[in-house]
């Protein structure tokens, strides 16, 4: 019996992600829900104030910005690139 070749390709570049990371999936949700942004901004100061965590802190700014689609302007203001951010 011969072996059939599979044409399924786990590396074919035309397939993308739904989601890169918990950031972008929770920043998806977020959109257009200014309360629970306001919360989620709230809780993040009040975590951070507890647990000194910058880099969880910067992360929780990235989803915020995403989720108003403020990347750009943040990108700016840091003066970085976008893709930095």
């Amino acid at each position: 019996m011969k072996n059939k070749k599979n044409n399924f390709n786990l590396c074919n570049d035309d397939v993308k992600p739904v989601h890169k990371d918990f950031s972008d999936f929770y920043a998806d949700h977020l959109k257009n829900k200014p309360s629970e942004i306001k919360h989620y901004k709230e809780q993040l100061v009040r975590d951070f104030n507890e647990t000194k965590d910058a880099q969880v802190f910067l992360e929780g700014l990235k989803t915020i910005a995403i989720a108003e689609g403020k990347i750009k302007e943040l990108a700016k203001n840091a003066k970085v690139e976008r893709t930095s951010v």
